[in-house]
């Protein structure tokens, strides 16, 4: 079955189709100043217009003396963007925009991530970052505010990647990396384009590393497939496959803050007994046909599909995790298919003298999932599966029709909006373990705003958007089973129920922005956005019992924050960025949760009460990035710095990971012989040897929140590309 690609939205719907820009009487400066970007327009156009926040780091940041294997080395300078790199590849990144997300204790949360629109979120707002293949990106854009609500459920900010072409001539890439604690990296790129016109682009690289941390060891295989072709003078189709394997990726775990403080590099005891790890395999595929239908019409329509096998092996958390030789649920077999679609025709004309554009369109995605979970078993010191405890199958679709518009009333105003109606679906079969239940969320999201340039090198906008999150099936995994004695309150006896909670609500957001971008100069860029964010039933944590989170929809949040950029090219060679944010995220009502240990009778309940003002976890309140870059034609050097602020780890508030200060250095060698082009490249990170916990796990249910993060690291590498031609 093949699975259209939801093709953003209505203001939020990303294509490639070529597509007249508004405002093209007033074009926007080459260079960085004003990135083109796609993600939040459906047509490809300077951002500087644009009544939102979004970003774009193109190829060239993303591969200067970077290690090309996770996000996290080149988007830590977009303002509002938080992703931490857990140093545990078991568990990917933790990435969260304008705090939402940030509550995740694996994977991505509340965040869309999308590689050339197919999506890397499931339709329950799980998602993974691991399946971004860096060196095949042209551009990675960063949506962030109201308009981001316009791509669906749990759509707090978009990561859209947008893959290369390959050349107009072959060409092929080898490199060749090594870096701290293990780490190898090899790559091979070929691209061209055949006397058929066929445009191809082949990237294949292997990752292997032995991990900062005790058994944190990991190894990455990545292919990523990119064919196009003209259909005619007024079509093109585009194939995109996508190939990636971990096998065994060790997980160390969190630390108590004990245990971080006595050795960081170390990892939990019931880790190292019961060797926890993951295995994940996924293969995908999508297919985009893109045509003119004269001068002022457009059709895209795309489709993708794949599979996700996931093998993961957990950590005993009871108490007689290290003496014990077995433990239920311990051992976790997944196997997910998933499809989707997506159609839109675009329309260009122009409204009482203003240029104007309008996209219609519906896309579906599906994902069925086969779920095993089994006792895990020590057997030769080592964890197998045993006896099954649960079987069942969880499927999850997601409907959307979308409405998009943008005009142009006159030459320095701008207004754009959309409305998506989103119908997301949640069902389990069971046969073993667990029974049968489903759920319906429907929600409408609009989002509506306005830019207006008072001169040429002044944008001021305003927007508003509503979004909405359905929980994720690992959140509704569990339905707490409590008994409370009617008199004293007392909760006397307490276990995981059969049945999925499908009693969760989706949570609710209104976004607010009002923005400045000016250019100053034509070599300044100046940036500013301030937003708040109002939700009401987010998930939080009801109960951690057994090393297992149950979680109850809680009142409300609030979120006002501040995020400021300027770009300054200081000589045609020398420049120099800053990204700033502030952000005070909290919990605008109180609510209780329960920490619970052992059994009845001996049950041991703890009651807390989470306080308004209280700040949400995973959220620092103040995050900056700097870097002074230096490039020519033979060098290209830099020094970068980032700071983040303290980042509580629970909702109490109680525990925390302390505030840091890190610098970091890079350099780039760069020749050119005959058909031959080389590069050498070095980059040295923390070089001050700061001793610093870079993530949390939040709201850990054995207070083993801390990842600690490497002090002084270097890596190496070389490149050569040959030119055909």
């Amino acid at each position: 079955m093949l699975r259209i690609r939801p093709l953003p939205l209505v203001l939020a719907l990303a294509t490639t189709l070529p597509c007249k820009p508004l405002l093209a009487d007033t074009p926007a400066p080459a260079g960085s100043l004003d990135p083109v970007v796609i993600s939040a327009t459906h047509s490809e156009q300077g951002s500087f217009a644009l009544p939102l926040s979004i970003d774009a780091v193109d190829a060239a940041r993303l591969r200067d003396g970077q290690a090309g294997v996770n996000l996290s080395e080149t988007l830590q300078r977009v303002p509002g963007l938080v992703i931490n790199n857990r140093q545990n590849y078991a568990q990917d990144l933790q990435i969260s925009i304008r705090g939402f997300g940030a509550r995740s204790t694996f994977g991505t949360r509340g965040i869309r991530l999308l590689i050339d629109d197919i999506p890397a979120s499931s339709p329950d707002g799980q998602g993974q970052a691991a399946n971004f293949n860096l060196d095949a990106i042209k551009r990675i854009e960063v949506l962030r505010g109201p308009f981001a609500t316009l791509y669906g459920n749990a759509s707090g900010g978009v990561i859209r990647a947008i893959s290369r072409d390959g050349d107009a001539h072959p060409e092929v890439e080898f490199g060749f990396e090594g870096s701290s604690f293990g780490g190898e990296r090899e790559s091979l790129e070929a691209g061209g384009t055949t006397p058929g016109e066929l445009n191809y682009l082949l990237d294949s690289e292997r990752f292997s590393t032995e991990g900062y941390r005790t058994h944190s060891a990991a190894k990455r295989l990545s292919t990523n497939v990119k064919l196009s072709i003209p259909t005619d003078g007024e079509g093109k189709l585009s194939l995109v496959v996508n190939f990636f394997g971990q096998p065994d990726a060790q997980d160390p775990t969190g630390l108590t803050a004990a245990e971080a403080a006595a050795n960081p590099r170390g990892a939990n005891a019931a880790a190292l007994r019961w060797n926890s790890r993951k295995t994940i395999n996924t293969e995908q595929a999508g297919l985009e046909y893109q045509r003119s239908l004269g001068a002022d019409d457009e059709l895209a329509a795309s489709a993708y599909t794949g599979n996700r096998r996931v093998l993961q092996y957990l950590a005993n958390n009871a108490a007689a995790g290290l003496s014990s030789s077995s433990f239920s649920g311990g051992a976790i077999n997944l196997d997910r298919n998933f499809y989707g679609g997506d159609l839109h025709a675009t329309h260009h004309d122009v409204w009482w003298g203003g240029a104007a554009e309008l996209t219609a369109g519906g896309s579906y995605e599906l994902q069925a999932e086969n779920r095993k979970v089994f006792t895990s078993v020590l057997v030769d010191g080592d964890s197998q599966q045993g006896a099954m405890t649960r079987f069942e199958n969880d499927e999850v679709s997601a409907t959307n029709v979308y409405l998009q518009a943008q005009w142009a009333p006159a030459p320095s105003v701008l207004l754009a909006g959309g409305v998506r109606h989103s119908l997301v679906e949640f069902s389990t079969i069971a046969y073993s373990g667990s029974i049968p239940g489903s759920a319906q969320y429907a929600n409408t999201s609009p989002a509506l705003g306005a830019s207006w340039r008072p001169v040429e090198s002044v944008s001021l906008y305003a927007n508003y958007g509503r979004g909405f999150e359905t929980p994720s099936f690992s959140e509704l995994a569990y339905t707490p089973l409590a008994t409370v004695n009617a008199v004293s309150g007392r909760v006397t006896s307490f276990t995981a129920g059969p049945a999925l909670n499908y009693g969760l609500q989706a949570s609710t957001s209104d976004n607010y922005e009002v923005g400045i971008k000016t250019r100053l100069d034509p070599s300044t860029r100046f940036n500013l956005a301030q937003f708040h964010i109002l939700t009401r039933n987010e998930l939080g944590v009801y109960a951690n019992a057994s090393g297992r989170s149950y979680y109850q929809n809680v009142p409300g949040t609030l979120r006002n924050g501040t995020e400021l950029s300027l770009e300054h090219d200081l000589a045609p060679e020398l420049t120099a960025y800053a990204g700033l944010t502030w952000l005070d995220a909290t919990y605008s009502s109180s609510y209780q949760s329960l920490s619970i240990v052992g059994n009845a009778p001996n049950l041991v309940v703890t009651r807390s009460t989470i306080a308004a003002g209280n700040h949400l976890p995973g959220i620092g309140r103040r995050q900056a990035f700097g870097e002074l870059a230096w490039h020519d034609t033979r060098v290209s050097a830099a020094v970068e710095t980032r700071f983040s602020d303290k980042v509580f780890a629970n909702d109490t508030n109680t525990a925390a990971a302390g505030t840091y200060a890190l610098f970091n250095l890079r350099a780039t060698l760069h020749q050119q012989r005959l058909n031959w082009r080389f590069e050498e490249f070095v980059r040295v990170d923390n070089v001050l040897d700061r001793a610093y916990t870079g993530s949390v796990i939040v709201n850990d249910a054995n207070a083993r929140y801390y990842e600690p993060s490497p002090g002084r690291a270097w890596l190496g590498g070389v490149r050569a590309r040959y030119d055909f031609n």
